[in-house]
């Protein structure tokens, strides 16, 4: 695929055959090479980005996002009765979906 630079009129290959190869590297290079001040630009505006994501995350509840430990996982654990609604509401849905797949291989 071929791309026309605003800044200067020559056209960038880029891509070729292989769709994962349509990146933004050959542009980001193309500037870095032949435009230093909008590649400058693109940089300090990338970093400041990059600054404003690093403070969103501080800021977040990262704890949310770990993984918890095998000892968390067991101690909330409990078993299961039989009168448990949540026992009947697995049971139920395990049901269904053996109900399908029958369904499914007979057809």
């Amino acid at each position: 695929m071929l791309a026309t630079s605003v800044i200067q009129q020559p056209q960038l290959a880029r891509g070729g055959s292989n769709a994962c190869a349509f990146g933004t590297s050959a542009l980001i290079n193309h500037r870095r090479s032949l435009h230093r001040v909008e590649y400058d630009k693109y940089i300090e505006s990338s970093e400041s980005q990059k600054a404003l994501r690093d403070d969103e995350d501080k800021t977040k509840d990262n704890r949310k996002h770990k993984q918890g430990t095998v000892d968390f996982f067991v101690e909330k654990m409990t078993a299961l009765t039989q009168n448990n609604p949540l026992t009947h509401t697995i049971h139920k849905a395990i049901g269904k979906r053996i109900a399908t797949d029958i369904c499914n291989h007979l057809h």
